[in-house]
């Protein structure tokens, strides 16, 4: 069906072009005003019906079907926020996590998709375009802004790609189980007692605090976990004190946790809980402990494992690739929320060069490899019309 629509090179090219524009324009989460324009203008020239929802950033688009269910395929469009911001185009972000790849074959995907006779999309077709995932709090946004009631027929499955630079360009990740980390970001604040650097008995210094409790809460991975639970803890940033002749007040810690295990996820916060009083209380410092931001762990459902196996060998016979089988990532996508609606599942596919060149995400240097796009686009749309197809009584 889908060879009728576009060819490899008109896939390719069109993702291309789209792709081009949106990485000259990196916006970072909650901004991304130009991105939403773009991929408005793009879902009217397709003919897609744009649902009303009360967003400020990002959209929600609906090709109708013939059919009684529906289907769902989402992208993220946010880029990267700089610690140190470039010189333009990009200025204080820059897609160096490939958010610009996923859309544009999403969107690419879309025109393939709405040049098939509705008869032969069984389902209505939704496209998710998600702002903030960076920040993972573009999800909830989507599910508190409208997304839960947006659906007028049953939503059978939810459908994401991302790129995976550590894989081969144009191969295709289409396993059960964990694929992406939950993270639980967490800030402290530890309270002492500040004075002179010459008389610390005076004082009760929650640096001395924090270094201790920074040391100690890493026994959480090595000591409270068992070895075969993946677990990560990290503290990304102490703030506190400015003279070189004072201990400070305060001191404010922020880090995050990240397990393969919703389970894990809950003994280790808990742990770090136990080990911020005990320790700060040692010292004779109070301390406050928060979770800011908390994404489960993404998971592919084993319901859709079968239709999902079968769109991606679909896909592959097309672009002459083949399965790859990358261990799960600790990195974490808020794309896991989405499951609160209908079975997920999670796709990765190449972005890796074939000389070997390639960086993780996030690193100034990531450029996906053009290989990703045939792949993903047909991935995306065959996705679709396979659960269309398997889904019929």
């Amino acid at each position: 069906m889908l060879s009728n629509t576009m060819t490899l090179e008109e896939i390719r090219a069109k993702a291309l072009c789209l792709y081009e524009a949106l990485h000259e324009h990196p916006e970072p989460s909650g901004e991304e005003v130009w991105t939403t324009e773009s991929i408005k203008a793009e879902c009217n020239a397709i003919g897609l019906e744009i649902l009303p929802m009360r967003l400020q950033t990002g959209l929600v688009a609906r090709l109708r079907g013939c059919g009684d269910r529906a289907v769902a395929l989402r992208a993220d469009i946010d880029a990267v926020t700089l610690e140190y911001p470039l010189r333009r185009p990009f200025g204080k972000a820059a897609h160096y996590c490939g958010h610009d790849c996923h859309t544009a074959a999403l969107l690419t995907a879309a025109r393939m998709l709405s040049l098939l006779p509705q008869s032969e999309r069984k389902n209505d077709i939704y496209f998710i375009f998600q702002p903030a995932e960076e920040t993972m709090r573009g999800a909830e946004l989507l599910l508190s802004c409208g997304l839960r009631t947006a659906f007028d027929k049953p939503l059978t499955a939810i459908y994401g790609i991302h790129n995976r630079p550590e894989v081969k360009a144009g191969d295709i990740a289409a396993e059960s189980g964990p694929r992406m980390a939950a993270k639980c970001d967490f800030a402290i604040s530890i309270l002492g007692v500040g004075g002179h650097g010459g008389e610390p008995q005076l004082c009760r210094d929650p640096i001395v605090a924090a270094a201790e409790l920074i040391t100690s809460a890493q026994t959480i991975v090595s000591r409270s976990t068992a070895p075969q639970d993946a677990c990560v803890l990290s503290f990304c940033s102490v703030n506190g004190g400015s003279a070189k002749n004072f201990a400070p007040t305060g001191v404010e810690l922020t880090g995050s946790i990240r397990t393969l295990s919703d389970e894990v996820m809950q003994a280790a916060y808990a742990r770090l809980s136990e080990l911020t009083d005990g320790i700060c209380a040692l010292y004779g410092c109070t301390a406050r402990i928060q979770r800011t931001a908390f994404s489960p762990v993404t998971y592919c459902s084993e319901r859709l494992l079968h239709m999902a196996r079968s769109a991606a060998q679909a896909a592959l016979a097309d672009t002459g690739c083949g399965f790859a089988s990358p261990a799960p990532a600790m990195g974490a996508d808020d794309f896991a929320h989405f499951a609160e609606l209908a079975p997920t599942f999670y796709y990765w596919v190449g972005s890796g060069k074939a000389d070997g060149s390639s960086v993780p995400w996030h690193d100034r240097a990531f450029e996906a490899d053009e290989g990703f796009f045939p792949s993903a686009v047909l991935l995306y749309a065959y996705s679709a019309l396979q659960y269309e197809k398997s889904s019929e009584r």
